[in-house]
């Protein structure tokens, strides 16, 4: 708790300093984002793995969201999103994974103490966040890490049915609908700069200072980067989570000056 609070007051600081110092950044080059061709490729590879070790697996968060409302990847998104049901450990589903001449695990120096998910890259660039969902009964729920922590998101539990994406079928939740607003909210509008992080609807209790953490620190990357748009939408969703913060007041009119 301590050290989100120190990171929160370190990060607060650098937003006065940059709000303070200079005026606002010129729009910089929009961020790198899912080349579909390749994504497509690189989904279907990770298909072939699994269903050839008999590992269940299915669309979840951005993609899944991607395949009943787009019918395609979001053209936004910045990596495929996978969930399996804990029936495997994550070590064998890396060793299985990682295996296959497609897919390398990125360095990553908190690797070992994230125990809830991991993350593969395919060779054409393109990367998998995966994920494992517990059954405790009456939900799931899949574990959300961030260094020093990890937090929780509570979905009403579902099966799986197979939908067709990409020209192929693959599982998703049955109650996609209840799925996707648990997490989003309304997802059928667009949100571009939405943060699963952030302002996901299903978040465990108690971890509005984590959240709120997290968007400072996406403001200030894209300050840095020149991305305002994105900086914007950031501090919208910081204000969402603690309506009367000064300095995220000051920092959006300041982009907006």
């Amino acid at each position: 708790e301590g050290n989100y609070d120190d990171a929160l007051k370190t990060l607060t600081q650098s937003l006065q300093t940059m709000v303070r110092t200079r005026p606002p950044p010129p729009a910089g080059t929009p961020p790198q984002v899912l080349d579909r061709k390749l994504a497509r490729q690189a989904l279907l590879d990770l298909k072939k793995v699994l269903d050839g070790a008999g590992v269940n697996f299915f669309l979840r968060s951005g993609t899944l969201l991607g395949c009943m409302r787009e019918g395609n990847f979001l053209e936004h998104d910045k990596d495929i999103d996978i969930g399996v049901f804990e029936t495997i450990g994550k070590d064998t589903l890396l060793e299985l994974i990682t295996a296959a001449e497609y897919f390398t695990q990125p360095a990553d120096p908190h690797a070992e103490q994230n125990t809830v998910s991991f993350s593969v890259q395919h060779r054409n660039t393109t990367g998998f966040d995966i994920y494992f969902y517990r059954d405790t009964g009456d939900h799931y729920t899949t574990d959300c890490f961030i260094p020093g922590r990890s937090y929780t998101k509570t979905f009403t539990k579902f099966t799986l049915k197979p939908a067709r994406f990409i020209g192929t079928s693959f599982l998703v939740p049955d109650n996609h609908d209840l799925y996707l607003t648990e997490l989003y909210g309304n997802w059928r509008e667009p949100d571009h700069y939405f943060d699963s992080m952030i302002s996901s609807r299903n978040l465990d209790a108690g971890n509005e200072k984590v959240s709120l953490c997290y968007a400072c620190s996406r403001i200030v990357d894209a300050v840095q980067k020149s991305d305002n748009e994105r900086a914007s939408a950031y501090c919208k969703q910081a204000l969402e989570l603690d309506p009367g913060n000064k300095v995220v007041t000051q920092v959006q009119n300041w982009l907006q000056a």
